[in-house]
């Protein structure tokens, strides 16, 4: 009886975010891209994004290899981080005059999670 009062009973919400995370990250395991994993799921990139960042903050070893070379201007924006800092996206770009656009530095941020 004592262990059961113990067991945290998820919400509806939690219980649909940990679908969708494993969902994310099965789609990820088969290689599609950020827009056709938002399709399959029916949730704008910048929220994939979101959901990637979740699943490398659990396992920092999930390959996103793929999708970094599909991030055009990747190591720009990997550099401009690093010589930036990485707490903001506001000075990334403003440090690319606004000629990148604000979902892929997100990306980037979140990407270089994946070492």
């Amino acid at each position: 009886m004592e262990e059961e009062k113990n067991v945290k009973k998820l919400s509806a919400t939690q219980i649909r975010t940990n679908e969708r995370k494993a969902r994310v990250k099965e789609l990820i395991l088969q290689k599609m891209s950020i827009e056709d994993i938002a399709k399959d799921l029916e949730l704008t990139p910048n929220t994939i994004v979101n959901y990637i960042q979740r699943l490398l903050t659990d396992n920092a070893s999930l390959d996103v290899t793929y999708i970094k070379e599909s991030v055009e201007g990747y190591n720009d924006i990997a550099r401009a981080f690093e010589k930036l800092g990485s707490e903001k996206i506001g000075p990334i770009y403003a440090e690319f005059g606004g000629n990148v656009e604000y979902a892929d530095i997100s990306l980037v941020k979140v990407l270089m999670l994946a070492k």
